[in-house]
């Protein structure tokens, strides 16, 4: 079984990306894919979506939205 790297964006800034080849991050406002290589760094959208903050996270940090990029 494979595993997939993700992150869950819910404290400013964004963490650092801790894997070798891409993630996928879970913002307020939808589902990135990151990647980052000693040629470009990108932050993609995937899906646009609304993610409630849930019951049990930390207050008051909820889920933080995100914008597309590459470099």
């Amino acid at each position: 079984m494979t595993r997939i790297p993700y992150h869950i964006h819910n404290h400013e800034p964004l963490q650092a990306n801790d894997v070798l080849t891409y993630q996928y991050v879970l913002s307020r406002n939808g589902v990135f894919v990151r990647a980052k290589t000693r040629f470009f760094t990108a932050l993609l959208p995937i899906t646009t979506c609304i993610v409630c903050k849930p019951a049990t996270a930390p207050k008051p940090n909820g889920y933080r939205a995100l914008t597309g990029h590459m470099v």
